[in-house]
């Protein structure tokens, strides 16, 4: 495997931790969640956005990069046609 494959596979393993995240954050009852100020609400906000996008943008420049887009695409067709 390239180098390329090991960092689609912890970029992918980032994003599963962070939906893992959104499903598990409102049942954490707001008592047992640390407190923050709102000028490091913001900066993390930030922080994560640009994390995502980083992260989102090298997934679909993967799966164009490798062919993976025209086997999702043949794929749909086949379901919806």
């Amino acid at each position: 495997m390239e180098i390329m494959d090991y960092i689609f596979i912890i970029c992918c393993v980032i994003g599963i931790f962070a939906l893992l995240v959104l499903i598990i954050r409102p049942f954490i009852p707001k008592y047992m969640m640390l407190e923050s100020k709102e000028i490091n609400v913001k900066r993390g906000e930030r922080i994560g956005a640009a994390i995502g996008v980083i992260i989102g943008a090298f997934i679909l420049f993967y799966i164009n990069v490798n062919g993976y887009y025209d086997m999702i695409v043949d794929y749909l067709e086949s379901l919806l046609g």
